[in-house]
């Protein structure tokens, strides 16, 4: 990963897990994570060769998939997106 991009993607990953942690706007963090997994994958896990690489690849697949089925069904009852309504 270029070095220019490390904090910003840091910085994306840590307040999306608490946004998605706390239940805020969860279906479009969760539909945005799970875009930034598959993209991940397809960019820095690419190559099929190495076995670490593809269990990295499957790995973002999976999360990415989490995320989907998260923004398929909402937060819980006890997140801020459900007490306020939405």
């Amino acid at each position: 990963m270029p070095s220019a991009l490390a904090l910003p993607a840091a910085l994306f990953e840590l307040l999306g897990g608490i946004a998605i942690l706390v239940g805020f706007q969860t279906r479009i963090v969760a539909l945005a994570l799970a875009g930034f997994c598959v993209v991940t994958a397809g960019l820095f896990h690419a190559n099929f060769a190495d076995q670490m690489q593809m269990v990295m690849f499957m790995k973002n697949l999976a999360m990415a998939g989490g995320f989907l089925t998260l923004y398929a069904h909402g937060a819980g009852a006890m997140s801020m997106d459900a007490r306020k309504g939405g």
